[in-house]
């Protein structure tokens, strides 16, 4: 298959963390009926959160974009926890590869308080941590499915030779801002993955396919050449 043909490493263990591969409170509706008030009520809450990780990190809900991260601990925290895609990560993993300099109870805390920010960031914009992280005493895991992971479903679309449907995920490269170890090396392996898929793609394509066309003009602006 492709994705063996690219990066077969790219969920082994990195680091001290495991990263496997795993398959309203308030609405405003004015004068608006209770049938209609309802209707609108299922609607929201039945519109599913999606993380966006393909350039700057972002959960999204319907019209709702999370991308303002409180701090820098918060976002590689949540950055993480996306990586492991479902897969709980131990408090000592998560305070050790954010906060190696400092002891354990002073990481602890800190992740506490980093965790607690990125809620209150969240409920500011109507979205709910709850919903996203799953919070155990020891460990925190993403609580979303893959299908709301734009990280898996980049690596299964090209798993399946999905190439195209890879390629426009792939609209910039994994979290840019972040530095850490784990998140550089599967930025590398995202990158390299999405440069053989473009010239595959653009080897088997048609010349005059506006989407291709479309594709390698923006995947050209990240460096991406087929």
């Amino acid at each position: 298959m492709f994705l063996q043909s690219v990066t077969p490493e790219y969920y082994t263990v990195l680091g001290t963390l495991r990263i496997q591969r795993i398959g309203p409170s308030v609405l405003g509706f004015g004068d608006c009926g209770a049938e209609v008030q309802s209707a609108i009520t299922r609607a929201l809450l039945d519109e599913p959160y999606l993380i966006h990780v393909f350039g700057d990190l972002a959960v999204s809900r319907g019209d709702v974009r999370f991308d303002q991260f409180p701090s820098r601990h918060s976002r590689d925290l949540f950055l993480l926890l996306v990586l492991a895609q479902g897969q709980p990560l131990t408090r000592l993993e998560l305070t050790s590869t954010l906060w190696p300099e400092c002891g354990e109870a002073i990481a602890r805390n800190r992740l506490s308080v980093a965790l607690a920010s990125l809620r209150r960031a969240l409920e500011a914009t109507g979205l709910d941590l709850n919903a996203v992280v799953q919070a155990r005493k020891e460990s925190l895991k993403l609580a979303l499915g893959s299908s709301q992971n734009e990280w898996v479903q980049f690596w299964d679309a090209l798993e399946r030779s999905h190439l195209l449907e890879a390629l426009t995920l792939y609209r910039g490269h994994l979290v840019p801002a972040c530095s850490l170890p784990q998140v550089v090396k599967l930025r590398g392996h995202a990158l390299t993955a999405t440069k053989r898929a473009t010239a595959l793609a653009v080897s088997q394509g048609d010349e005059d396919d506006l989407a291709l066309f479309a594709l390698r003009t923006r995947l050209s602006t990240l460096g991406i050449e087929a």
